[in-house]
């Protein structure tokens, strides 16, 4: 039976270069590599880089700025909490919400974590706001978030704040 991934993101790059991005149920697969050669990438199971959807989350945006050679991956997950009062214990599920920035080495054969994760929560506290969509400022290391309130606030990866 064939392995079935979803399509999440695409890019097509200089000299036939293509950024690839399907996640399954568990994992998010990156590749990168020339056009021909992404399908036999794939068929092999060899992304450059594989996350856990359990660590960054379920719910996935990302953006990919080609002269910065970064990879910014927003993330959200559910995250159930345990509260004791005494007698009684009540159950919530919080969403969390985090931005991930990824450098490519200069030959784009590796991918790196940079930094920790930053929590949005601070900016994002309503429950009921989803990041609908994301892109790097070009020449800038910041991305634009467009949320569902409608608004779109833009991140500094320098600061770690929103301007």
């Amino acid at each position: 039976m064939p392995y079935k991934f979803l399509f999440s993101f695409c890019q097509i790059l200089e000299n036939e270069k293509f950024l690839l991005i399907l996640v399954d149920q568990e994992k998010v697969f990156i590749y990168f590599d020339r056009l021909p050669a992404i399908s036999a990438a794939i068929q092999r199971g060899q992304p450059i880089k594989r996350l856990n959807r359990e660590r960054v989350g379920q719910d996935v945006l990302f953006a990919f700025d080609e002269t910065k050679r970064a990879l910014a991956v927003c993330a959200s997950k559910k995250v159930p909490r345990c509260l004791s009062h005494r007698v009684w214990a009540s159950f919530t599920v919080l969403d969390q919400l985090h931005l991930h920035l990824f450098i490519f080495d200069e030959t784009f054969k590796t991918l790196q974590g940079q930094g920790s994760p930053v929590n949005l929560a601070p900016w994002y506290s309503q429950a009921s706001i989803t990041i609908l969509h994301m892109a790097f400022v070009s020449g800038k290391e910041e991305v634009i978030l467009v949320d569902s309130s409608p608004r779109a606030r833009i991140f500094s990866f320098i600061t770690l704040q929103f301007r």
